[in-house]
C-alpha cells in the first residue's frame, strides 16, 4: 500500500496537506517551496532534477507526514483541484493581471508606435524633427518600463518568495505597486507624443508615480532576500542589484522628465535618454534575467552545475563597470571634459568580458547533463534559451565593434545604438521572457498551454523581427528607405508574435478549455521486491479491472462521482495516484459519474484492491465524517500569532444570503491556512453556481482581514466535494427546526 507521500504526490500537495514539510525541502537545499501555492511537480520528479535522492526525499516527507497523521489526512480540502479549478494561477496569485497587462501596452501602444517610427523614419514622412523623436522616445519608455518592467514585477512577485521559502507577498503591495506603474506609464504615453502644453503635467506627474510603484517592488524584494538570509544563494545579489537599478533607472528618469515638464518640453535630452536606456539594459535586464537564469535554468534544462567562480567574477565587473557606463553617456549633457570617453572605452570591454563570462558560468550551450532525467519543457524549449543568449553575445558584440571604431576616429550612430539596444532588449530580453514564461506558467496555474504546436511559431515570429529590427542598421551610418521598410516589417512580425505568446499565456492562466498541466511520470526506479515475494505487475491502461472490494465504503465497481461524495479526502487520493483529468471540474463532471473506481485504477497501472484500501482509510481518517454536533473545519496554524478562536468567530460573523445561519456552522468552510499573516481559506456554496457567490467572497475576505495579524487573504470557492446538509452543525440544525439526528 502507498505511503501518505509518493513520487507523484505534488511539492503543492505535499507541503499544503502537511504543514511544516517544507522545512524538509529546505534541509535538502529544495528552497521555494513554502506554502500552498508550491510547484505542482511531483516531488519525485522534483527532487531528482535537483540532484536529491528521491527515494530519500520521498521516505523522510513520508515519515514526517506519517507522524501528523491526525493534521495531514484532513489537510486543506481539495488542495490539487482548488488550485486548477481557480484557473487564475492560484488563490491570490495576482502575476496574470501584470503579465496580461504588460502584453497589452505593448501590442496597442509599444509595437503599435515603433511601427509609426519606422514608417515615417529617417524624414521621409509626415512626422518629423521633435515630433518624430518624441514618439521614439514614448515608444521606448512604454516597451521598457511598460511591457518589461510589468512583466517582470509580474514573475517576481510570484516566485522569488518561492524561491526564498517566504510567504506571498501581501495585495496592498502587489496592486499598489501594479496601479502606481500603469498609471505612470498610461501618463507618459497619453502626454509626450503631443505638443500641447496643457499636457505636460501629466508628462511630469507620470515619472514620480513610476519611481514609487518601482520602489515598492524593490523593498520587497530586499524584504524577501533579508528574511532569507541564512539562505544564500549565488543568484541573490543579481536579482537584488536589478531590482536595484530598476529603481535607479526611473530615478534618472524622474528627474529628466520633470525637468523636461518644467521647462514645457517633451523631449528628454539626447545624453540622459541614453544614459537611461544603458541603465535599462546592463543595469536591470542584464542584471535580472542572468539572476532568474543561474536559478532556474539549470533546474529546466538539465545544466551541469554552473561555474561559481566565473559566475561570481562576472558580477563583480558588471557591478563596478555598469554604473562607469551609465555615468559616461550622460557626462556630455554637463561637461566636455575627455574623462568619458576613456571611461566609455573602459566600461565597454568590461562589461563585454563580464557578460561572456557569466554566460559560460551558465554553461546554456553545452550539452544536458547525461546523468540528469528528462525534464518536462515546451517544445523547442532548449533551442529558444540558447538563441536569446546567442542575441546577448551579439549585442555585446556590436558594442564592442562600434567603441573600436571611435577609437579608430569614428563615431556610433543613433540608429547603431538603437540596434545594439534592440539586441538586448528584443533579441535577449524579450526572446528570455517568453521562454521562462511558457515554461513556468503552465506549472503555476496547473493549466497545460492550449496549442503548444505554436510557441515555437510565436518565438519564431519574434526572433525573426529581432533580426530585421537590429540587422538593417547594426553596421551602417546611414540607413537607406529599404532599411526603413524592413524595420516596419520588423514590427508587424513582433505584433503578431507577441499577440500568439499573449493567447498561449491567457488559455493557460484564464481558459476553461485548457487541459490540466501534465503530471511528469516520476524518474525513479521502482524499489527491488523481497526475496522471495512475488513480483506485482502494473494492470495495463485499458485492461479488464479486477473485482475488489474493501472493508468500507468504497469499492471497486462504484463510481468516481460516488466516492467522491464521502469526502474531499477521495479526490486527493485519486489525484495523489495520478488521477490527473479529475483535477478539471468539467472534466471530472464528465467522467466521474461514468468511470469506475477501478478503471480509475486501470487508468494509472495500479492495483484497483490497493486504491479501494487506500480510499477507505483515507475516508475513515476524515474529520468530515465525524458526528459529534460540530461542522468539520480543519485550521492550520503556521509561524502566527493568530488563534483558531480568533478566526472561527471572524467567520461566524459571515452568514449565507438565503439561510439565517453563519457559514461556520453551516459547513460551507472546508479548510483555512494561515501562515504568518497569510490566510487561504476554503469553502463551498449551497448551490452551484450561486448568484451572491461574489458578495460572500468579500464578506469572507473581510472578516479574515479584521483578525488581528492577518495581511493578506486569498478565498477560494470550489464546487468539489459539494455542500450537504450533513456537514451542518448540531446549532445550525437546531436553528432551522431540523432533527439532530
Amino acid at each position: 500500500m502507498p505511503g501518505l507521500i509518493t513520487g507523484r504526490t505534488t511539492v503543492r500537495e505535499a507541503v499544503t496537506r502537511y504543514p511544516g514539510a517544507e522545512k524538509i525541502f529546505d534541509k535538502y537545499g529544495l528552497t521555494g517551496c513554502g506554502g500552498p501555492d508550491g510547484p505542482v511537480e511531483p516531488v519525485g520528479f522534483f527532487a531528482a532534477v535537483h540532484h536529491v535522492d528521491p527515494q530519500q526525499l520521498i521516505a523522510e516527507l513520508d515519515a514526517y507526514a506519517a507522524s501528523q497523521t491526525g493534521r495531514a489526512a484532513a489537510g486543506e480540502p481539495g488542495g490539487e483541484a482548488r488550485e486548477t479549478a481557480r484557473m487564475d494561477g492560484g488563490a491570490g496569485a495576482h502575476y496574470p493581471l501584470f503579465l496580461m497587462t504588460s502584453l497589452a501596452i505593448a501590442l496597442v501602444v509599444g509595437v503599435t508606435s515603433g511601427i509609426a517610427a519606422a514608417m515615417t523614419g529617417g524624414g521621409w514622412g509626415a512626422l518629423r524633427g521633435a515630433s518624430w523623436l518624441a514618439l521614439v522616445q514614448t515608444h521606448g519608455h512604454v516597451q521598457v518600463f511598460g511591457y518589461l518592467g510589468l512583466f517582470v514585477m509580474g514573475i517576481a512577485y510570484h516566485v522569488l518568495p518561492r524561491f526564498k521559502g517566504q510567504p506571498p507577498p501581501g495585495r496592498r503591495i502587489v496592486l499598489g505597486s501594479y496601479a502606481l506603474m500603469l498609471s505612470g506609464v498610461t501618463l507618459r504615453m497619453l502626454a509626450q507624443p503631443h505638443g500641447q502644453g496643457f499636457l505636460r503635467w501629466m508628462l511630469g506627474a507620470s515619472a514620480p508615480l513610476e519611481l514609487v510603484g518601482a520602489a515598492v517592488f524593490a523593498w520587497y524584494v530586499a524584504r524577501v532576500f533579508w528574511r532569507a538570509r541564512d539562505k544564500r544563494e549565488g543568484f541573490d545579489r543579481y536579482v537584488l542589484v536589478g531590482a536595484g537599478w530598476f529603481v535607479i533607472a526611473l530615478a534618472m528618469n524622474a528627474y529628466l522628465v520633470v525637468r523636461a515638464a518644467v521647462r514645457g518640453e517633451r523631449l528628454l535630452p539626447a545624453a540622459g535618454d541614453a544614459a537611461l536606456l544603458e541603465a535599462v539594459v546592463y543595469g536591470f535586464v542584464v542584471f535580472f534575467v542572468l539572476g532568474v537564469s543561474f536559478r532556474a535554468l539549470p533546474f529546466f534544462l538539465s545544466l551541469r552545475p554552473v561555474h561559481t567562480r566565473l559566475r561570481d567574477a562576472a558580477f563583480w565587473v558588471l557591478l563596478l563597470a555598469a554604473p562607469l557606463r551609465v555615468a559616461a553617456t550622460w557626462a556630455p549633457q554637463f561637461t566636455a571634459a575627455a574623462w568619458p570617453r576613456d571611461a566609455m572605452y573602459a566600461s565597454t570591454f568590461a562589461l563585454a568580458l563580464a557578460v561572456v563570462a557569466a554566460v559560460v558560468a551558465l554553461r546554456v550551450f553545452e550539452p544536458a547533463d547525461g546523468e540528469a532525467p528528462p525534464v518536462e519543457a515546451p517544445p523547442a524549449y532548449r533551442p529558444m534559451v540558447q538563441v536569446a543568449y546567442a542575441w546577448l553575445l551579439v549585442g555585446v558584440s556590436l558594442d564592442v565593434y562600434w567603441r573600436l571604431r571611435e577609437l579608430d576616429g569614428g563615431y556610433t550612430p543613433m540608429y547603431a545604438a538603437g540596434a545594439i539596444r534592440h539586441a538586448f532588449l528584443l533579441g535577449f530580453a524579450t526572446l528570455m521572457i517568453m521562454a521562462m514564461a511558457y515554461r513556468v506558467v503552465p506549472v503555476f496555474s496547473g493549466r497545460a498551454l492550449r496549442w503548444p504546436g505554436l510557441v515555437p511559431a510565436s518565438f519564431g515570429l519574434v526572433g525573426a523581427a529581432a533580426v530585421l529590427r537590429v540587422a538593417p542598421v547594426a553596421l551602417t551610418l546611414a540607413p537607406s528607405p529599404l532599411d526603413f521598410k524592413l524595420l516596419t516589417a520588423a514590427g508587424v512580425l513582433l505584433f503578431f508574435g507577441l499577440a500568439v505568446f499573449a493567447a498561449e499565456l491567457a488559455t493557460a492562466m484564464y481558459a476553461r478549455f485548457a487541459a490540466p498541466a501534465a503530471v511528469v511520470v516520476e524518474p525513479v526506479e521502482a524499489a527491488a521486491p523481497e526475496a522471495g515475494a512475488a513480483e506485482e505487475t502494473p494492470a495495463p491502461v485499458g485492461a479488464a479491472p479486477e473485482p475488489a472490494r474493501g472493508d468500507g465504503p468504497v469499492y471497486a465497481d462504484m463510481t468516481v462521482a460516488e466516492a467522491l461524495r464521502l469526502g474531499p479526502i477521495v479526490l486527493q487520493v485519486l489525484l495523489d495516484f495520478g488521477f490527473g483529468p479529475l483535477a478539471d471540474p468539467e472534466m471530472r463532471a464528465r467522467m466521474a459519474p461514468t468511470i469506475t473506481v477501478a478503471r480509475a485504477a486501470a487508468f494509472v497501472g495500479a492495483k484497483a484492491d490497493v486504491l479501494v484500501d487506500t480510499l477507505n482509510a483515507a475516508v475513515a481518517a476524515d474529520p468530515g465524517r465525524r458526528a459529534d454536533g460540530v461542522a468539520p473545519v480543519e485550521c492550520t496554524l503556521i509561524e502566527t500569532t493568530v488563534t483558531r478562536e480568533q478566526v472561527l468567530d471572524a467567520l461566524r460573523r459571515v452568514y449565507d444570503p438565503e439561510i439565517p445561519v453563519n457559514i461556520v456552522d453551516l459547513g460551507l468552510v472546508y479548510g483555512i491556512v494561515v501562515r504568518d499573516a497569510y490566510a487561504h481559506l476554503t469553502m463551498t456554496l449551497t448551490a452551484p453556481g450561486c448568484p451572491v457567490a461574489d458578495q460572500v467572497e468579500a464578506d469572507v475576505r473581510a472578516a479574515l482581514e479584521s483578525v488581528p495579524g492577518v495581511e493578506t487573504v486569498d478565498v477560494d470557492i470550489v464546487e468539489e466535494p459539494a455542500w450537504s446538509p450533513a456537514r451542518m452543525s448540531a446549532a445550525a440544525r437546531a436553528a432551522l427546526g431540523w432533527s439532530a439526528a
